[in-house]
């Protein structure tokens, strides 16, 4: 049997760690959703705020992932998590 022959490129040690941090932090956002927190509550702030602090929305993977669930999607993202930032901020 042949095995799948990923034509991906290969990713850095740091922005493997930086999947794999994003990954975890997805895991807990759509677990805190799945157990009725709103978006609104004070005990997210810590996970949006790592979300927002990853940035890794130029890296053509992420760009990639996000242009497929919606043309567009990839620079709009990070436009709102930064005017989040700004909010929160003031």
């Amino acid at each position: 049997m042949r095995k799948a022959v990923s034509h991906a490129p290969k990713l850095s040690a740091e922005q493997s760690n930086a999947m794999a941090e994003l990954r975890d932090i997805e895991q807990a956002l759509a677990s805190a959703m799945e157990k009725g927190i709103v978006p609104e509550a004070r005990e997210l702030d810590m996970l949006v705020e790592r979300h927002h602090r990853a940035d890794i929305y130029d890296h053509p993977d992420f760009a990639r992932r996000y242009e497929e669930l919606a043309p567009g999607l990839a620079s709009w993202l990070p436009t709102a998590m930064k005017a989040w930032a700004r909010r929160k901020a003031a």
